[in-house]
Order: structure tokens, then C-alpha cells, then sequence
């Protein structure tokens, strides 16, 4: 019988995700085109292959007896020569229990990480021809939450940072007044004219105990983050080392007065 082991899934998701993800140079080792993505995972046997260098980069250890030799069945799983313990390289990632060939859930993580706009479910569908839009939708969110890894970095660098509102139209509510709308924070990390990563939440109101604790658990000590000047923001003020034109500079975040155009 085979083995379920309890496996993070970025344990093998996330490194996939780096592979395939195209980067702004290919200094990183990820691929940087679609050519080179098929030419990498051309069959079944290659992806299961990659799985298996990301999940035991040593070689093969049994987790049961910690042997080292092991040969594949046909089912696709490895059979240990020491204690005949049976594992499934996709066990505890996203991989696990799926019908549809590994091929195809790489091309969907490539697809997702290359797109410049967001990702939609219905793209997803016709790019990889299901014929679901529920199993569609389900591998798009399945994919997000692998993504999102466990104790990440925190933004640095120059992040602006604003609020908005999510949700249908209200009659006769303009701005702030909303109530049956959820308020998300966000903060985008800028590189020059592109953005780089980003950070979301959704928060109660627009206090500075909302606002500046959102800033204050996602964005790097030293950082420079941009607002649009809301005045919740400037609780900060107490750790001001000085005020020079349009620049609050204070002990661990510069609060700029500007139109956050990123986040917009």
C-alpha cells in the first residue's frame, strides 16, 4: 500500500515554481522561454523525474528506515529495497492523488507565473483545454496558495503602499463610505518602472493600528514606502528623525506623499 507522507507542499512546489517561472534575466537558472520549458519537460518521466531531485536532492531516503535504494513499480511509485515501504514522489504537494499528467501541471505553472496581468481561470481553461471551468478554477487557486510561501521576506526596498475597496457597487456610497465592501491593504515593491512582489490584506478600517501594522508586518526595516498621504500614516510620526520638503524620514520607514501609482 502506498505511503501518504506529510510533505509541505512548497517543499517541492515552490522550487518548481522557480524553475519555471520566467525571470527578468535568466541569471537565476529559470527558463527563459517556452522553448526551453518544453524542451525540460518534454514527458511524463521528466517531470516525475525533477520531483524526485527536488524532493530527495541527496538521493532516495526511505521514510521509514532511511534506505538508500529503491526501484519504481508501476504505479509510479517508488518501492524501497530495504523495507519494501512504498512512496509517491507527488505525496503532500499539490501533485497528490491528481489524474491529469504532471506535463500538464507544469505548463499551468508556467502559464501562471509568465503572465504580466494576472491570471484568470478561464485563461487557464483554454490554455490547457479543460473542459471544467470548476477544475479550472480549482488548479488556479491551488497553485496561488503554493505561491504564497510560509515565513517569506518581507518587502524592501521602495514599496508604496494604499488601500482600496473590493467588492460590488453600493448606490449612493462614494469613497470611504462603504460598508458592505471589503477594505484590502497593499503594499508593491517598486524596481525601477516594473513592480516586484506584492502583499495583501484585508483589514477592518483605515486606522493608523490597521494601516501602519499592515506596513509595519510585510515591508523590510530601512525600507522607503510611498502613500498617498492618508493621515493614518502618520502615527509614525513619533519616530521622525527630521521633515525635509516632502519626506517624512523616520526610524524604519520613509512615508513619501505621493499618488501610488503601482497600486492603483
Amino acid at each position: 500500500m502506498a505511503s501518504v507522507v506529510t510533505v509541505p507542499e512548497m517543499l517541492t512546489v515552490s522550487a518548481v515554481f522557480a524553475t519555471v517561472h520566467v525571470p527578468e534575466s535568466n541569471e537565476g537558472g529559470g527558463l527563459a522561454n517556452l522553448m526551453e520549458f518544453e524542451a525540460r519537460f518534454a514527458s511524463e518521466e521528466a517531470c516525475r523525474e525533477y520531483l524526485l531531485t527536488l524532493r530527495w536532492p541527496d538521493g532516495f531516503r526511505c521514510p521509514r528506515c532511511e534506505g538508500s535504494k529503491a526501484w519504481p513499480t508501476d504505479r509510479g511509485l517508488l518501492h524501497c529495497a530495504g523495507c519494501g515501504h512504498q512512496v509517491s514522489v507527488t505525496a503532500g504537494t499539490i501533485f497528490q492523488d491528481t489524474r491529469k499528467p504532471l506535463q500538464m501541471w507544469f505548463r499551468a505553472m508556467w502559464w501562471v507565473t509568465s503572465q504580466k496581468t494576472g491570471a484568470s481561470a478561464v485563461g487557464l481553461q483554454q490554455v490547457l483545454g479543460l473542459g471544467s471551468y470548476q477544475t479550472a478554477w480549482t488548479w488556479l487557486h491551488k497553485l496561488r496558495r503554493a505561491m504564497v510561501r510560509p515565513g517569506r521576506d518581507r518587502l524592501r526596498g521602495l514599496v508604496e503602499v494604499d488601500e482600496t475597496y473590493v467588492g460590488g457597487h453600493e448606490d449612493g456610497v462614494i469613497g470611504r463610505g462603504a460598508k458592505a465592501k471589503a477594505l484590502v491593504a497593499i503594499a508593491v515593491e517598486k524596481k525601477g518602472r516594473q513592480i516586484g512582489r506584492v502583499r495583501m490584506r484585508v483589514v477592518k478600517d483605515f486606522t493608523a493600528a490597521q494601516l501602519c501594522g499592515f506596513a509595519c508586518d510585510c515591508i523590510e526595516p530601512g525600507s522607503t514606502v510611498r502613500t498617498d498621504g492618508l493621515k493614518s500614516y502618520l502615527t509614525l510620526l513619533p519616530w521622525v528623525l527630521f521633515l525635509q520638503q516632502h519626506y517624512l524620514v523616520i526610524q524604519r520607514y520613509s512615508l513619501t506623499h505621493l499618488r501610488t501609482n503601482s497600486v492603483n
